[in-house]
């Protein structure tokens, strides 16, 4: 048998209890305590947070708003049908230009690779341009 010291209300009791018994009870207090500054630390951001706030700064991230990045999404989702309706409309040839440019080949590498002549190409380019700009 253990002697513990239990707090009941506004005094301290002695109670012998069994060494199982006050292991767990131990614990309980360990945990009781651990619980206890978790919340202190809470409370701590909480007010540093509320104090930020009423100096006049704003910690909010539109970034991490939801509406704002639905907003986002829809307006990214939007601009890339826009794009595909615009794609659409080039000839097949047009296409094979915008690909060979994404590949990072240059205008005069693209006359070789089409068999035509590099101004034939950059006129190609400038059409297209035009083309997607009415449709973006």
């Amino acid at each position: 048998m253990v002697t513990i010291k239990y707090f009941d209300g506004g005094k301290t009791i002695d109670l012998e209890v069994t060494e199982e018994f006050a292991e767990a009870y131990k614990e309980l207090c360990r945990e009781d305590e651990r619980l206890k500054k978790q919340e202190q630390r809470r409370r701590a951001k909480t007010a540093s947070l509320e104090q930020l706030r009423e100096d006049g700064i704003d910690i909010v991230d539109e970034r991490f708003n939801p509406l704002e990045r639905a907003v986002r999404r829809e307006d990214k989702a939007a601009r890339r049908e826009k794009l595909k309706a615009a794609f659409a409309t080039l000839t097949l040839e047009q296409k094979k230009l915008v690909k060979l440019l994404k590949e990072g080949m240059g205008i005069r590498e693209i006359a070789r690779v089409l068999g035509k002549d590099p101004t034939s190409v950059r006129d190609m380019k400038e059409a297209i341009q035009k083309k997607l700009e009415k449709f973006l």
